[in-house]
């Protein structure tokens, strides 16, 4: 039988010097479980309920009395993973934010590069606060829009001057931005896109959820019935 040389693996010591190089300027970064007891204020567990024993309880204990409980989604919500608790749940988040509807996403950063890469038209022009979140850019950089222009962070006039020249553009903002804990002025921006129907306003409401408005339904909550309707996509 014919003997093979040794081959040398396409990947060994290939990202070697890069690996040595993060772990010397202290970027390497690993999992960790937490076994320690820590205030919390990295986690997206706002609320505190992931590790409440309460609602872990009551949780679990509803899981048992289901009849078609599962131990996995078995497939996507479009083929074999849709739920009563999915429809249940978007029936639930559609009236409590007095919307005709809802679509649950797996987290915010999905259902934001989700907006942000199907709503836009080819036509269509994009003006986003210079500060949105970075998963609206990765929606952006995959939507059919023609152009897309940023404009000073929470500057209303800035945004006026550039709505001058784009006419009919979509304007993507946040509640409250995730990086500062700085509100958005919704209401000004409400008024100047809403202006005649000359832009479409879209507000991240990931931050202000919870937050802002009446038992905490966000930054789009607190404006004016005729301008709140206006707002195309509120996304929570």
């Amino acid at each position: 039988m014919r003997r093979l040389a040794p081959r040398r693996s396409f990947f060994a010591g290939r990202y070697k010097n890069a690996l040595a190089k993060r772990a010397t300027e202290g970027t390497l970064r690993s999992t960790t479980v937490r076994t320690e007891t820590f205030i919390d204020f990295a986690s997206n567990d706002y609320l505190g309920v992931a590790r409440d024993s309460a609602f872990a309880a009551a949780h679990f204990a509803a899981e048992a009395r289901r009849a078609d409980a599962a131990a996995g989604s078995t497939g996507s919500r479009l083929l074999t993973g849709a739920s009563r608790e999915h429809d249940a749940f978007e029936a639930f988040a559609a009236q409590f934010h007095e919307r005709e509807s809802a679509l649950l996403f797996g987290s915010g950063y999905a259902a934001n590069s989700a907006v942000a890469a199907t709503l836009p038209l080819p036509t269509d022009t994009i003006l986003y606060d210079e500060r949105s979140h970075n998963s609206t850019r990765f929606g952006l950089q995959r939507s059919r829009a023609s152009r897309q222009i940023s404009w000073k962070h929470n500057d209303v006039d800035d945004l006026r001057v550039k709505l001058r020249d784009h006419d009919g553009a979509l304007v993507f903002v946040e509640g409250i931005y995730s990086m500062d804990g700085d509100e958005a002025p919704l209401l000004d921006l409400a008024e100047l896109c809403l202006e005649d129907g000359r832009a479409g306003l879209i507000v991240d409401e990931a931050h202000s959820t919870g937050i802002l408005g009446d038992r905490g339904r966000g930054a789009v909550s607190t404006l004016p019935a005729e301008l709140r309707r206006g707002v195309v996509a509120p996304g929570h």
